[in-house]
């Protein structure tokens, strides 16, 4: 990387590498299309890992804090159950009841926006059904078609990158597919790589 890259945002670094996308793209040069994808490519990944980082460092900072807030949190849990359940074991109790209702487990749940709390079981939810690949989901496949004459599995199939179709064969659901493919087919656009017809 160079001193002129280095003091450069990473938008500004890929607002650049966007317009020579469409420059490429507009000169039909197959070649220079596949390396700045790369190069954006490698530049995310180089944020990602930058975040994932920063993220594991704090978590080491708060381990020892993490936890004695458990072991409170346990007593605190412990306590409360003893006082409802007194002519019964309060953890047994509760597992008999989470038993009765086919719950899986039980979730405390704080959101710090708001200060928001919920609580309540969890269950078994069924296993997403995926549709065999270039199988529409419903939604913006025949509006790709109408704008652009293709497909959003074709769209997909041509500009996706290697890690986008990776993350679209392990969605865990149609929707979340869906939605990774509109990403794609966005990018696509934005980069001056796909046209509409009209």
């Amino acid at each position: 990387m160079t001193t002129e890259q280095a003091t450069k945002t990473i938008d500004e670094q890929l607002k650049e590498l966007t317009v020579q996308m469409q420059a490429a793209a507009a000169a039909g040069n197959l070649d220079a299309i596949i390396a700045i994808g790369k190069q954006a490519d490698a530049l995310k990944k180089s944020v990602t890992k930058a975040e994932n980082e920063k993220i594991l460092a704090r978590a080491k900072e708060l381990e020892g804090a993490r936890q004695v807030f458990s072991e409170k949190l346990e007593k605190a849990i412990r306590s409360a159950l003893a006082r409802a359940f007194p002519d019964k074991d309060g953890i047994d109790t509760l597992s008999q009841e989470l038993n009765a209702i086919e719950a899986t487990g039980l979730h405390v749940i704080h959101v710090r926006e708001g200060n928001k709390w919920t609580f309540g079981g969890t269950y078994q939810a069924p296993k997403a059904v995926k549709t065999a690949k270039g199988t529409s989901t419903g939604g913006g496949t025949g509006k790709s078609v109408q704008e652009y004459g293709m497909k959003l599995q074709d769209i997909v199939d041509k500009f996706a990158t290697e890690e986008e179709k990776v993350a679209i064969d392990n969605a865990e659901s149609n929707s979340k597919s869906w939605q990774l493919k509109v990403a794609v087919k966005k990018r696509a656009i934005e980069a001056g790589l796909l046209q509409p017809t009209k």
